[in-house]
């Protein structure tokens, strides 16, 4: 009994203090915000258009008007270099999310050249990057097992697509999207479908996609599994992009940074990679390879 006696003092004194107890206010001054332009482009090799999103930062305590939380800003000097050369001029669009665009004679191309990205502004720090245009991933095939995949958490049954990759020497880094193409009136329309992979090289990216990290099958014919719980068409195709690294990891924080819960206290924050100098934001390139999806 001896033993309860400091308890119930314990619980006698937290009870007394009232429902404010528990509900301290911390108040805690952000540092300071500086504008900075934010800059997001992702080009490939098969575009004949390219985008660019670019607004302004906003500090924490700060609003704007705009419907998308963004400030757009559309009177930047938005410009594109290859291999250190002025290759394109982009023009505003007017338009939201991506309000800088320029259209090509022909797809982008652009194999193995270096390009820059650079955007100027009167009133903000001049945002750039750089990346190196990369060759188009090779596929042997991609074989759909019907009921080949593992139950999902849902129990019901799975499919399995089998892509056999060769990877080239080197790091490389991919994006696998699981598309249904449908073509009406000589258009081709394309629908993403759910899939995902229990391969370890595997992790999740934005917009449905698979990432995939090549490190562990460096320079080698590679075969990763993708999951759909979709039945196989003649139209269903699996596009297979290799994408650079700053591609690839922007896309995976802020997936992580959009799963995360907010009230796990002590998880680890995420923070979402930019490779953009002076700025924030992502400039990223790709190549893409679309194969069809033949029956086991």
């Amino acid at each position: 009994m001896k033993k309860l006696i400091p308890i119930f003092i314990s619980l006698f004194i937290c009870t007394s203090c009232g429902e404010d107890f528990f509900e301290t206010t911390l108040k805690i001054d952000p540092p300071p915000h500086e504008d900075q332009l934010v800059l997001h482009s992702f080009i490939k090799s098969s575009d004949s258009l390219v985008y660019v999103s670019l607004t302004k930062s906003t500090g924490i305590l700060e609003t704007n008007n705009s419907n998308s939380g963004a400030e757009y800003i559309n009177d930047a000097a938005v410009e594109l270099y290859e291999n250190g050369t002025l290759k394109y001029n982009l023009t505003p669009t007017g338009g939201e999310p991506f309000n800088y665009k320029v259209e090509l004679n022909d797809v982008f191309g652009g194999l193995g050249n270096s390009y820059e990205i650079k955007a100027s502004h009167d009133d903000l720090a001049t945002a750039s990057a750089e990346q190196k245009m990369l060759a188009a991933p090779e596929l042997t095939s991609a074989i759909f097992d019907e009921d080949g995949g593992l139950p999902s958490e849902y129990d019901y049954e799975s499919n399995a697509i089998d892509i056999l990759i060769n990877d080239p020497v080197g790091e490389n880094f991919y994006e696998i999207y699981l598309i249904f193409e449908d073509t009406i009136g000589g258009v081709v329309y394309s629908s993403e479908k759910s899939a995902e992979s229990l391969d370890i090289n595997t992790s999740e990216g934005l917009n449905r996609s698979i990432l995939v990290d090549a490190a562990s099958f460096d320079g080698e014919a590679y075969t990763l599994q993708i999951q759909t719980r979709f039945d196989w068409g003649e139209n269903m195709r699996v596009y297979v992009r290799a994408i650079s690294r700053d591609w690839f990891l922007y896309s995976k924080s802020l997936s992580d940074f959009r799963n995360s819960d907010d009230l796990e206290f002590f998880a680890e924050p995420v923070t979402v990679h930019t490779n953009i100098q002076n700025g924030l934001g992502v400039f990223a390139m790709g190549a893409e390879t679309r194969i069809r999806v033949d029956k086991e």
